[in-house]
């Protein structure tokens, strides 16, 4: 039997009077790729900042029961520096916030204080060139960010995610910004990540990553209406997503 790595056991979120996730059984796998699935407003966002603690620093008046377990460890018992470096999440949220940094100074951001162009290691600068960013590696490292384009801003944060190498992975609505060129290539990045880290993407589509992932969840109201094999989903109950 795999080993489990995210699970949340009877768990409902409120914000204030309002409940947006209701008692949610789950199980994500180690090793493998998760696709969270469900229109705006279905419960993603909450659902996957559940795993870091991330939904009282996002909203005010959120309150939670159940549990939230990390490798068979309870979340809300951890330690929350270790917590994040054991799980990397990044939203579409995130480009607004790091206008404010240089290229260089984002980086070190994740690499330390010292780091330098000159340490990203081969796998990484070729990273940078399958993503079709290498052209960032020639700017000054004291370009702004905020002078960046979107796509490059949003490369920068998948890169930096992918390259802080921490056991999960959540990618949140943020490939859904992506052209089907790029998905391709982070597809194949992602089908050679899965096999050491665990992955979940929340998309508002099911076709782009499809054939790479392992398990489907289809979130709607905040419920779980589907949890199992994505292609037993296409072939029996596609219809629930519309």
């Amino acid at each position: 039997m795999s080993e489990v790595a995210l699970s949340l056991v009877d768990y409902s979120l409120h914000v204030g009077r309002t409940e947006v996730l209701s008692n949610i059984n789950l199980d994500i796998a180690a090793t493998s790729l998760s696709l969270v699935v469900g229109s705006r407003w279905a419960g993603k966002s909450m659902l996957l900042r559940s795993f870091l603690r991330l939904n009282e620093e996002f909203i005010p008046n959120v309150s939670y029961s159940g549990k939230t377990l990390l490798f068979g460890e309870d979340v809300s018992l951890m330690d929350t520096k270790d917590l994040r470096g054991r799980v990397a999440y990044t939203d579409s949220s995130f480009l607004g916030a790091i206008r404010q940094f240089s290229i260089l100074e984002f980086f070190r951001l994740t690499k330390g204080r010292s780091f330098t162009f000159t340490e990203f290691s081969d796998e990484e600068l070729d990273l940078f060139e399958k993503m079709g960013a290498s052209e960032l590696l020639k700017e000054d490292p004291r370009t702004g960010i905020d002078s960046l384009s979107s796509f490059q801003r949003l490369v920068l944060l998948i890169l930096s995610v992918v390259f802080r190498k921490p056991e999960v992975i959540i990618f949140d609505n943020v490939l859904d910004h992506l052209d089907d060129e790029l998905i391709a290539t982070l597809k194949d990045i992602l089908a050679a990540r899965k096999a050491t880290h665990t992955i979940v993407v929340s998309s508002r589509s099911y076709t782009r990553l499809l054939e790479i992932s392992d398990l489907m969840i289809l979130l709607r109201n905040g419920k779980i209406q589907y949890t199992g094999s994505p292609f037993d989903f296409v072939l029996q109950d596609g219809a629930l997503v519309r």
